[in-house]
């Protein structure tokens, strides 16, 4: 129930202030699971942006994969992160089979997970190396969709260090579903999808 009411102000706020030009066909967009949303990433303003795609109906049954060792550093943070903003903690610094074991929990459970699949906020503008993490999770996978979206200009609205996002229209690119074939070609399908 409060995940639902904050991102019922969440929708308001990202509408009226900071304002998204959705591109593509919102119709195809994955309204449940099992589903994977991959994009780029510049700021933390593009999780709370493609969230506000989902209705608060929605809402319970989407979950962002985050950091866990920025996300999750503390009891207290550890617990907004998963009850408020539904995320999916990854261990980035272990290499394990397990480290993705939440993910694919989520997507057992019919859920939409969001990744980016960059690892990490880059230098705006710029498409960072894709991780082949996201291939191991849809190869696991394999009927499941992945929508790719290309976000610009939310490292405007947020740019790394800053505390107060800015008044600019983001852009949403929603892309064609893509499927796993190869890891090298899902890691550059989706490259291509961020240009």
């Amino acid at each position: 129930m409060l995940r639902k009411i904050v991102h019922f102000f969440l929708k308001i706020y990202i509408h009226f202030y900071i304002g998204t030009n959705v591109i593509g066909e919102k119709e195809s967009f994955p309204k449940r699971g099992p589903a994977l949303i991959v994009a780029n990433h510049n700021s933390h303003m593009d999780t709370a942006v493609i969230l506000s795609l989902f209705s608060c109906k929605e809402i319970k049954n989407i979950h962002t994969v985050g950091a866990a060792d920025y996300f999750f550093k503390n009891k207290m943070l550890a617990w907004v992160s998963r009850n408020v903003l539904g995320l999916i903690p990854l261990n980035r610094d272990r290499v394990s089979t397990s480290i993705f074991e939440e993910v694919y929990k989520a997507l057992d459970d019919g859920s939409i997970v969001l990744i980016f699949p960059e690892g990490s906020r880059g230098e705006p503008g710029k498409i960072g190396s894709i991780k082949k993490g996201i291939a191991k999770i849809a190869e696991h996978y394999q009927s499941v969709p992945i929508f790719p979206i290309k976000l610009t200009r939310t490292e405007n609205v947020l740019p790394k260090g800053r505390l107060i996002p800015l008044p600019f229209i983001i852009s949403l690119e929603l892309k064609k579903e893509i499927y796993y074939t190869t890891s090298e070609e899902l890691l550059e399908s989706i490259r291509q999808s961020f240009l």
